[in-house]
């Protein structure tokens, strides 16, 4: 997405989320903030690695007989 239509989708965001009741959605209204910057993709794309990694191994302890909890 070029760069000035990431700044647009950014500020309608912000302005959606900051028009809710804040009473209602107090998190979402704060949420509105992080609106302001372009996210960082590579910290988000590390965490979604995690994420998927951590979710595989889960997955691997239940499905081995005997085996415990894997260390990270």
């Amino acid at each position: 997405m070029p760069r000035e239509h990431a700044d647009e989708w950014l500020r309608q965001h912000r302005v959606h989320l900051q028009s809710l009741p804040a009473g209602r959605y107090p998190h979402m209204v704060r949420l509105a903030e992080s609106y302001l910057t372009h996210p960082d993709l590579d910290r988000y794309f590390d965490f979604g690695i995690e994420l998927v990694m951590g979710a595989v191994q889960a997955m691997a302890v239940l499905k081995t007989p005997g085996a415990g909890p894997v260390a990270s």
